[in-house]
């Protein structure tokens, strides 16, 4: 990631966050911002996909599969 497109925040965080944030790095060889930022990427992604979901199933044209015809779908033997 590019220096210059980044922009500081701040934020206070319990210090059980704080104490998971800096093992989690340190076992990661990465520093905390590097955590910080692929934390919130991962919730802003997550999110997205909340929302598609919620959307779908508010839509009642959408088609609603069974596990077993998902699961088939993705070519997965369970």
């Amino acid at each position: 990631m590019n220096k210059q497109h980044l922009k500081n925040i701040s934020a206070k965080v319990p210090d059980d966050i704080l104490v998971s944030i800096d093992e989690i790095a340190e076992l990661r060889n990465r520093n905390r911002g590097e955590i910080v930022r692929e934390a919130l990427r991962f919730y802003i992604d997550t999110m997205a996909d909340y929302r598609i979901a919620v959307d779908r199933l508010k839509d009642p044209t959408d088609a609603i599969q069974t596990e077993e015809e998902f699961l088939t779908e993705l070519g997965w033997d369970i």
